[in-house]
């Protein structure tokens, strides 16, 4: 028992439901942001046949009575950070996979705590009560995914390492996290449940379905040794501003921006530093979101140099509402030095400016893609077509 899985089922409609609980027992779907689609139903709505993906108009057709919301990707988000954050404090190996599903290694963990039962009593403690976590614990993050997913709301089930197999035998092969080609291609070989597929030779696995049938194997036998990858701490400086009354022009907005940046930049974290990516948000009172990530060219210090940065996106920014909260995160900082790179000769400036890129894509993607192994043809009987290793032309 390794590894825990809080989960938040239906995350979206259940921050809906712990604002509004008159939501609850109703027939009820969020929309999906920008799009006419469903993002996430009710299990009422399900019972009418409605069911994520459809159009929304698709969905009223099915049942009359569907109450279709707005959706609040901010508010989402603000949430599920939340629960990292406390997730991070009780638990420091946290693996954040979606917005209400978090990975947590439990090594140790039962003699932080003092006891198993405060253990669990502490995890589940990370997510509001109305959200109705659940919190699944075995010896795989995929086991107990699939434990947090039979859990009842608010309860634990725990699931011991003998016991992984005969579980996850009768589930059915859409638990497995793979493509929807995968899925009907399993289906078509006659395969319907994770017994099924454990109980195929590996070898037969891998010609089917390459690398993936190696990895199908393990997930369905209970046997998968990944393990909990805790997200990177990353040092970074944030400010917010709430103003008394919501801003609905630009013009306040930049003001509320340079004012943000001249507290970030003359805070004691920031003091002979220097960042690569500055993050902007705005959010409303109901929750919309705006949001955009800005990363510079070279490493920056002077807040008048980042504001210039900073302007032509927000001034290009299309409102979500009136504004109640503006925050101004700098990340991938640095210490602040001069470039004097004519005294390195022509080697010395190139070497400088790769050295430079290199920070920058690092800072762009949160890795850097250079050098790196990619997944080409997976499917692929012949080893050498899976993978290759990009580089950078010079």
């Amino acid at each position: 028992m390794d590894v825990g899985c809080l989960a938040v089922p239906r995350f979206p409609l259940a921050c809906e439901r712990a604002a509004r609980p008159q939501l609850r027992g109703r027939a009820v779907a969020v929309a999906h942001p920008g799009r006419a689609v469903l993002l996430t139903v009710s299990e009422e709505a399900e019972r009418w046949g409605v069911a994520p993906g459809q159009t929304v108009s698709e969905g009223v057709g099915r049942c009359s009575d569907l109450e279709i919301l707005d959706p609040r990707p901010g508010y989402y988000t603000e949430v599920a950070e939340e629960i990292i954050t406390a997730l991070e404090l009780a638990a420091p190996g946290t693996e954040p996979v979606a917005e209400g599903l978090c990975h947590v290694d439990l090594r140790g963990l039962m003699g932080v705590h003092g006891s198993a039962a405060a253990m669990e009593r502490a995890l589940l403690a990370c997510a509001p009560a109305a959200l109705e976590p659940r919190l699944g614990i075995g010896p795989t993050r995929f086991t107990s995914l699939v434990a947090a997913t039979d859990a009842h709301a608010g309860g634990v089930l725990v699931l011991a390492g003998s016991e992984a197999a005969t579980f996850l035998a009768p589930r059915g092969v859409d638990s497995l996290p793979v493509d929807a080609e995968t899925l009907r291609r399993l289906r078509l070989l006659g395969l319907e449940t994770l017994g099924d597929v454990a109980a195929l030779p590996v070898a037969t696995l891998t010609a089917q379905f390459g690398g993936v049938g190696e990895v199908m194997h393990k997930l369905a036998s209970g046997s998968d040794d990944s393990r909990v990858r805790p997200r990177a701490w990353k040092e970074h400086v944030e400010e917010i501003l709430e103003p008394e009354t919501p801003l609905s022009t630009v013009e306040p907005l930049l003001l509320g921006m340079e004012h943000l940046l001249a507290r970030a930049c003359h805070s004691a974290a920031f003091i002979g530093r220097a960042c690569r990516q500055a993050v902007l948000v705005m959010c409303t009172e109901e929750g919309r979101r705006w949001e955009r990530t800005v990363t510079f060219k070279e490493a920056l210090s002077e807040p008048r140099r980042i504001a210039e940065m900073l302007r032509p996106p927000l001034r290009g920014a299309v409102l979500p509402g009136p504004i109640t909260l503006l925050r101004l995160e700098l990340r991938d900082l640095t210490a602040a030095a001069g470039s004097q790179v004519r005294l390195l000769g022509q080697q010395g400036e190139r070497r400088v400016e790769l050295d430079e890129g290199l920070r920058k894509l690092r800072a762009q993607y949160g890795f850097c893609p250079v050098a790196q192994i990619v997944d080409v043809e997976p499917w692929s009987r012949i080893p050498e077509r899976r993978l290759a290793l990009t580089y950078l032309a010079t």
